[in-house]
């Protein structure tokens, strides 16, 4: 099997810069899943090399729009760009072939939503299905979105899909 790369943060600006330099290997798969983690990466055109990367790779993207480090990180960017990891607005489009996991407003509490921490069990003090789903993105096992508990919505939008977890107050 082959192992999950998380990417978390700042981390998303490497990957970005590998897929765009055109370093990544576009002809063989090297993870079962990369998860990126709050990404701080801009939203804005994000679509076009996550998208490339999505070509063999399985590519899943967390956004907390509640996200307190990233809020903050908003001072450093252009008046016109935001990170994906606070999300990705309707309208806006979303990468091909990539699943979004909302992780707003799952929470229990204005501390745990503010969270910008890898999601790990008890983080966001969420129900346990919560927590089981995010150890099975985290871990490459198989996840099936129309049958989890975990999961209150999917919303299909361009090529890519928002999944929306159950949990917390509202």
């Amino acid at each position: 099997p082959l192992p999950v790369l998380l990417v978390h943060s700042m981390g998303a600006l490497v990957i970005q810069r590998t897929v765009e330099r055109g370093d990544w290997p576009e002809d063989i798969q090297l993870f079962e899943r990369i998860v990126f983690s709050e990404p701080d990466a801009n939203r804005e055109g994000h679509e076009g090399w996550m998208s490339r990367l999505a070509r063999k790779e399985s590519v899943w993207v967390t956004w907390n729009e509640d996200d307190i480090v990233l809020t903050a990180a908003r001072s450093a960017r252009g008046r016109y760009e935001h990170p994906l990891g606070r999300g990705v607005p309707r309208g806006e489009r979303l990468a091909a072939h990539v699943t979004y996991v909302d992780l707003s407003n799952v929470g229990t509490t204005g501390e745990a939503r503010a969270n910008h921490t890898v999601f790990v069990a008890g983080s966001f003090g969420v129900q346990p299905d919560v927590d089981a789903f995010m150890g099975r993105l985290l871990t490459g096992q198989v996840i099936d979105l129309s049958t989890d508990p975990a999961v209150k919505q999917v919303v299909s939008r361009d090529s890519g899909q928002v999944v929306r977890l159950k949990g917390g107050q509202g």
